[in-house]
């Protein structure tokens, strides 16, 4: 038995009178992380931001996540092919 969708009124909305022909919908199971990007994002910036690494500050702390994000946003865009 696979486990249950969630899928409220205001996405069964959207889906039926706004969606796009060539997008399709994937129903996943409710937890999911290794198929959910934002769990995946979260493995890589944890890597990258805390593994063998100490802040002294909070502040350090937080510019080492905005510098994570501002490379992967970067880099996002340059991958980015032309439409």
């Amino acid at each position: 038995m696979s486990a249950p969708q969630l899928i409220d009124k205001e996405q069964k909305y959207f889906l039926r009178h706004f969606s796009v022909p060539s997008a399709r919908t994937t129903q996943v199971p409710v937890y999911c992380p290794h198929l959910n990007p934002i769990e995946r994002m979260w493995g890589v910036m944890h890597a990258y931001v805390t593994h063998n690494k100490c802040y002294a500050t909070r502040k350090e702390f937080c510019e080492a996540i905005l510098e994570f994000l501002n490379h992967t946003a970067c880099a996002a865009k340059r991958n980015r092919k032309p439409a």
